[in-house]
């Protein structure tokens, strides 16, 4: 079903709750509905109404634990991936949301995500924590081809984006780093990293004048964004040597702890 007819059926079904609102199978659909559409929350609002219709329900509290991460409210994903996991141990979205909880808190390992990866390959959000392991060990080889994984399978990943172009700018390749900004910016236009991301990357190539506008734009966006920070440092020191993995280490001393930082508290670079 394409978006469209999506949304028509959403249309119906909403029609129909409201003739009879504790239809377990009407709520089922319209919150699959609400989710395809990346309406996290009214999604989770009405699989909340499910879970008090059934609360033994695994599936739901499963469904509910992934769709408070997606939303980044972990508090409520660990609850309800908790219940899930003690409801039904095989629980799919609890399992994933069980380890991509454990990426965030640096405590997940790769042998972990990669057992998962072989049951569900094409999950893009596991392929996402297999990079952040190796990007919190600044292994951005290993790194940057999970995250691309991850944008095949998921070409609207705005955070898998962001990330791939931090590994792309390690490895000097400031074209494929535009593109990992571009291709953000089309999944997510109400966010301040990708826009500071190319400026950043016209500093990084010496062209102050193109870096300008972007960053007036994600100024306006989220004037705390770190990314910002670095473009307007490369821009004050454009004359300094090297390729643009030297220049970012020399512009923020500790670059790699303050990577490392970020991705602990999801900043940025994860959720």
């Amino acid at each position: 079903m394409n978006t469209i007819e999506i949304q028509e059926q959403l249309k119906r079904h909403l029609h129909y709750l409201e003739q009879d609102p504790d239809n377990t199978n009407l709520l089922m659909s319209v919150g699959v509905c609400y989710r395809i559409l990346n309406e996290l929350d009214e999604a989770v609002n009405i699989m909340e109404r499910l879970f008090k219709l059934d609360e033994s329900n695994a599936t739901v509290a499963g469904m509910l634990a992934m769709l408070h991460f997606d939303n980044n409210v972990m508090e409520p994903a660990e609850f309800f991936c908790k219940i899930a996991l003690v409801l039904d141990a095989d629980n799919r979205e609890g399992r994933l949301v069980q380890v991509l909880l454990r990426t965030l808190s640096n405590e997940a390992v790769q042998s972990e995500i990669d057992a998962l990866l072989l049951e569900f390959p094409e999950e893009c959000r596991l392929w996402f924590a297999l990079g952040t392991v190796h990007m919190q060990q600044m292994n951005v080889v290993e790194a940057g081809q999970a995250f691309a994984r991850a944008t095949e399978i998921w070409p609207g990943f705005y955070d898998c984006w962001i990330s791939l172009a931090w590994c792309q700018l390690f490895q000097n390749d400031l074209d494929a780093a535009e593109h990992s900004y571009e291709q953000a910016m089309k999944a997510d236009e109400e966010q301040a990293d990708a826009f500071a991301g190319m400026a950043l990357v016209s500093a990084l190539r010496k062209e102050p004048a193109e870096a300008t506008p972007w960053l007036e734009k994600a100024r306006s966006l989220n004037d705390a964004c770190f990314l910002i920070a670095m473009a307007e440092v490369i821009m004050a020191n454009e004359h300094s040597p090297g390729q643009a993995a030297d220049r970012l280490m020399q512009a923020v001393p500790g670059l790699e702890e303050h990577m490392e930082l970020m991705l602990a508290r999801g900043d940025g670079v994860l959720h």
